[in-house]
Order: structure tokens, then sequence, then C-alpha cells
């Protein structure tokens, strides 16, 4: 099977096609599993689904990827994966700031944040940037690129970019234009981020739906093979290296148990493709491009 089809677990359960995935941290970041009480340390590369949360505090960043969606949160930040399914990404910015830069749209995809003044739907490719404030001191929406709306108790309304609204109230929700304020370090930091996604060579050989594709570029080389077409190599790898040896398993409902590598790229080649072992050296096939990859919790065969 190519680009992550996986088995299906037993029961009726058919897990989603997608997942985000942690693609950055940076300072303390806190995970919280969908129906724990306790929290851990966030980990680099891990899956997260429906119901996790991942807390910032001060100095604090993360990323997560899902697709060709990249949400990224800035110090102080509570953020649920409120819904992650095939076709709908939905977060809940519960404090602090969160910035969603979105590559690819597809028609049957929809994007929301929810926050306590309302929801932002969005609905075009763009950047956005929504900052909730403490004690209930309202949320800012930023539009710097795109179409969205903002919807709730008293208000439906599209707003298009350049645009900066502050939204009051949880019912009914007063929405009022603001001054645009400059960029500031968050921004910046994204922005960077953004340039390093938005046009990977290795887009040639994956889609762009695929978490990770950015990596594949700055870790390995592609090459032809006359068999199994356009493989990839890792770089940099210690002596005797080997997929799946360097990591950990973790149980993840729905899939159960997902693999989390250690290595910073260590995300598309293990949960999409397959590995192989060709003239001494382990190559990661990719298969053909498709509009949306199956993620699968991890594609052992050796």
């Amino acid at each position: 099977p190519w680009q992550g089809t996986p088995t299906a677990p037993a029961g009726d359960t058919v897990p989603p096609s997608r997942v985000a995935r942690i693609s950055y941290l940076s300072g303390d970041v806190s995970f919280q599993a969908s129906g724990a009480s306790d929290w851990s340390q966030a980990t680099l590369n891990y899956s997260v689904t429906n119901g996790d949360r991942l807390l910032t505090t001060a100095g604090g960043r993360a990323e997560l990827e899902v697709g060709s969606l990249a949400a990224r949160l800035a110090e102080g930040t509570d953020v649920t994966v409120a819904t992650l399914d095939d076709h709908f990404t939905q977060f809940g910015l519960s404090q602090g700031a969160l910035r969603v830069s979105v590559l690819q749209l597809l028609p049957a995809d929809s994007v929301e944040v929810d926050t306590p003044n309302g929801a932002i739907t969005i609905l075009t490719a763009g950047k956005y940037r929504v900052d909730v404030l403490p004690n209930d001191g309202g949320t800012f929406v930023r539009i710097d690129e795109g179409n969205a709306e903002i919807s709730g108790p008293g208000i439906s309304q599209q707003l298009r970019a350049p645009s900066t609204v502050k939204l009051m109230g949880p019912d009914p929700i007063q929405l009022v234009n603001v001054a645009r304020s400059g960029p500031d370090g968050f921004d910046q930091f994204s922005a960077d981020r953004d340039r390093r996604i938005a046009s990977p060579a290795s887009l040639q050989y994956v889609s762009r739906d695929m978490p990770g594709v950015a990596d594949l570029d700055e870790s390995g080389r592609w090459q032809a093979d006359a068999v199994y077409g356009p493989v990839w190599y890792p770089v940099g790898v210690q002596a005797g290296w080997v997929p799946y040896r360097f990591g950990h398993w973790v149980w993840v409902e729905p899939w159960g148990w997902i693999w989390v590598d250690d290595e910073p790229w260590g995300f598309a080649p293990f949960h999409y493709g397959r590995w192989i072992h060709a003239r001494s050296s382990w190559v990661w096939i990719p298969g053909p491009i498709v509009p949306r990859p199956y993620y699968a919790p991890a594609l052992v065969a050796f």
C-alpha cells in the first residue's frame, strides 16, 4: 500500500485519514491527551487528534501541521484540537494567540477557530491570526491574506484581507473594526515558518497535503530508481541507522500503537509510503502522488 493506507483496527471504528503533527516546539509546551487529567511535555512528531490539548507557557511556542495547514501557538496559549476528521479542522482557542496559515483549502474542507467571543470560519487559503485576551477582554481577529466568516449569537459577517476586528461579548457578540497593528515577534516567527513550507522541492514527489514535506528537503536527497521510481534517503544519520529503531511507541486512539520518531524529520517517512533496503542502504518510497494521502500509525514491513 502507498502513502499510508493502513489496515483498519478491529471493531467498527474507522480512523480519520488525517492527524495533526507536532512539527515545532520551543520552550515549555505541555500536552494533555483527550479524556486525560494529567499533563506531559509535548513531543516533536507526536500525532495529535480529536480532543487533544496544547498549552504554552512564558517563552513557549509550538506548531501543528494538518496537511497543508500550519497552526502556530504563541507563548501563553491554550488550544484544543476540538475536531479533526477527513474534512473538518476545528481548534478551540481559550487564551493566547494562534496563527493559522492555510496553503491549500480543498473544496470539501473547512477550518474553524472557536473562541469565547464567537467562531472564525476560514473560507480560503490565507494567513490568519486570532488573539483571545485574558479576563474576558475580548478577541482580536486579523486577516493578513484570505477571507473568513465571523459567526455566533447575533452575528454573521464575512471579512476580507486586510482587516482587523475586535469581538466582545458572548451573547450577543459585538464586532468593531480596529487599527491594524505592526508585526511582533510571533508574526515574524510565523512568517519565517511560512517561507520554509511555501514551495519545497519535494512537492515534485509527494502531496502538498502530507505533513512534513519541507523536512524532506532539509534532511535528505531524492534519486530516481529504475524499479521503484523516486526514492528519498536521509543524510547525516548515524552509522547503522535503521528505520523504526530510534524512537518510541505510544498508544493513541483510535489507531492504537503509533510510532514517534526521534529524528526532527521523522514524520512523513514513517506514516506514509514504505521503507525498503536497497543498494546497502535504507530508502523511502513515497508512492504515487494523491490529493489526500492517508495517515497510518506506522508502516513496518521488513
